[in-house]
């Protein structure tokens, strides 16, 4: 019996919207994988013993006739759009586990291909592993130097104050299955500000008051200039971002993972030239 992804995460169930943390694309293309692999015989059981194995495993009262194919079908992908999304990753691993791998191997490669396909299209940050095993994806920011992240450079220079704004940034983009795209947003521009602070001596300062003099000292010459002021411009007019919220829409997630490594590229610039700064 697999490990069920539910069962190893404890989700709360309450603490996360259906629809938004699961999209509609994913759970679409699952139902179609399942409908391939059943119309192409790759499963070991039929759909009555597919739907008593998620049934069972899941601790679902049985309601329909297990006989009736089409009922066991149609519950099946009902579930796959309907059900909480921890519950339809529970079935993306079991139906992993019923794969007949003995007569039809590759088609258990396509199958995790496919799903790893999904998850990435739909940024929804989880990866599936060659044994079936559904893990959340960590990102790693990594500085010019491929060496050492961001938060290392950070903390090796003292400033942590940028550290551990830039920390925030990065747990907010990888809560799963929600990320806090536009706390991500704000942070790591926050920790960009913060560096140019300390770097400059002038803590007071906002970030748009300190670009005069980064072009100045030639650390963000134009057209760079332009690209932090209009960063900063995008922190302070995004809704949920510099102001309070006042609708459902998000940052996309692209964007966010954008901005985070633009903010952490950023900031490892500033923190070069000062080090340059020191030895003059």
């Amino acid at each position: 019996m697999v490990d069920l992804f539910s069962e190893k995460e404890k989700i709360d169930k309450g603490s996360v919207s259906l629809v938004y943390s699961l999209n509609k694309g994913f759970r679409v293309g699952m139902i179609n994988l399942f409908m391939d692999a059943l119309e192409n015989g790759f499963f070991i059981s039929p759909p009555s013993v597919i739907y008593k194995v998620i049934t069972r495993q899941k601790r679902i009262v049985r309601s329909i006739d297990v006989n009736d194919e089409n009922k066991t079908n149609k519950w099946i992908n009902d579930y796959l759009i309907n059900a909480f999304w921890v519950d339809v990753l529970d079935v993306v691993q079991i139906l992993h586990t019923l794969i007949d791998d003995k007569n039809f191997p590759e088609f258990k490669k396509i199958y995790l291909k496919e799903v790893n396909k999904f998850f990435k299209a739909e940024w929804l940050g989880f990866y599936i592993d060659e044994n079936g095993e559904i893990e959340k994806v960590v990102y790693d920011y990594t500085s010019s130097d491929s060496s050492s992240t961001i938060e290392t450079v950070l903390e090796k220079e003292g400033l942590q104050g940028p550290l551990i704004d830039y920390k925030k940034a990065k747990a907010h983009l990888n809560n799963r299955p929600d990320p806090d795209t536009e706390n991500a947003v704000k942070d790591s521009i926050g920790a960009l500000e913060g560096v140019a602070r300390l770097i400059l001596n002038e803590p007071t300062k906002t970030l748009s008051d300190l670009l005069p003099v980064l072009k100045e000292k030639n650390i963000f010459p134009t057209p760079l200039d332009q690209l932090v002021s209009k960063l900063y411009a995008y922190r302070g007019n995004q809704d949920g971002v510099g102001h309070g919220k006042t609708s459902s829409e998000r940052i996309p997630f692209f964007i966010a993972h954008t901005i985070v490594q633009i903010s952490g590229n950023l900031i490892n610039l500033l923190i070069n030239w000062g080090k340059e700064e020191k030895k003059d």
